[in-house]
């Protein structure tokens, strides 16, 4: 008796593992045609849009750098300053 009660606990185990594979691929193919229905709607949104207002639609600027020519220059004018010795304090022992 124990015998068949371990097949079908293996039996159980077996089905279970395997809808649960098939659920995940369900869920994974619908993530993606989800995915895919969103950026064509928004594709096609974005041409009718400049079609309507007769421009063409302009790459996206993801990353954008300003050159170093276009920074504003330090306020004021950088002056060295002569050293001093603080007084009271030894320097570290290394």
């Amino acid at each position: 008796m124990s015998e068949i009660l371990r097949t079908l606990r293996e039996l159980g185990r077996g089905v279970a593992a395997g809808l649960l594979r098939v659920g995940v691929l369900l869920f994974g193919a619908l993530a993606a045609l989800v995915a895919l229905a969103t950026g064509l709607a928004l594709a096609v949104g974005l041409v009718l849009w400049a079609l309507l207002r007769g421009r063409r639609p302009l790459p996206p600027k993801v990353f954008v750098r300003r050159p170093r020519s276009d920074r504003a220059p330090p306020p004021g004018e950088v002056i060295d300053v002569p050293v001093r010795e603080v007084r009271g304090s030894e320097p570290p022992q290394g």
